[in-house]
């Protein structure tokens, strides 16, 4: 079962529950979901083609349902200045399908940018009142504003150095089961970077009074460089 659950730290209250529709799929990779440049949260159901848009204004949630056209073959989807785009990757090269405008609800007709993977990746963040450029693919790459490399490495080899991960990998190779996470995603909210994993088992990870999660979310910590599990009482007070 899988749900969407907004929570209001300062209130203290639930301000939005939704059970979503269960995966007919056996990785359970039904759902993309990201956060656009205003802060709207995004969720495109891969099983249903349904683009759902979720806007916070004044702790009440408005829900914008916008129905997509069946597109078969691996698709990747990107959110770009209020437009829903989907693409495929095949041999580096893009092949554009469709763009919606979900805020003025109307389909578009662009030229796709060939670098459009690693633009939509890119973000500006701002340490010690320096801005960082920041791309997150197969790599995290922290790069000052003259180009020069903060910090790189690849997602793996971070979620591998942190201390929950050394942790978890090491029960699971006990466990003679799958030691790596093959999903991740990460977000950029509040001049934060966050990065979260998933195992295709399906663990139950970040299980409390409200519910539980199969991710295993971190906030990366710039004073450091490393990866700060957010489910601990010391940290999750930066969400």
């Amino acid at each position: 079962m899988q749900a969407i659950i907004m929570y209001d730290f300062i209130k203290q209250e639930t301000i939005h529950f939704e059970l979503l529709t269960p995966s007919s799929s056996i990785n359970n990779s039904n759902y993309v979901i990201g956060i656009d440049e205003w802060q709207n949260m995004w969720l495109y159901s891969q099983q249903d083609h349904n683009l759902v848009l979720y806007t916070n204004t004044g702790s009440v949630i408005t829900q914008t349902n916008i129905v997509r056209n069946k597109v078969d073959g691996r698709i990747s989807y990107m959110v770009d200045q209020g437009m829903f785009i989907r693409y495929i990757v095949d041999d580096e090269n893009i092949a554009f399908i469709d763009a919606y405008d979900y805020i003025n609800l109307e389909e578009k007709i662009i030229s796709i940018n060939p670098n459009i993977i690693s633009e939509d990746s890119q973000k500006t963040i701002f340490f010690n009142n320096n801005m960082y450029n920041v791309s997150i693919n197969d790599m995290l790459s922290i790069k000052d504003k003259d180009n020069k490399v903060y910090f790189e490495t690849t997602i793996m080899t971070l979620y591998e150095s942190s201390n929950l991960g050394i942790q978890a990998n090491k029960i699971l190779i006990d466990l003679d089961q799958e030691n790596d996470p093959n999903q991740f995603g990460f977000s950029l909210v509040n001049n934060e970077i966050y990065l979260y994993y998933k195992y295709n088992l399906g663990f139950l990870f970040n299980k409390s009074l409200l519910g539980s999660s199969p991710y295993l979310i971190f906030r990366f910590d710039f004073e450091t460089n490393s990866l700060k599990y957010i489910g601990l009482n010391d940290d999750i007070y930066y969400v």
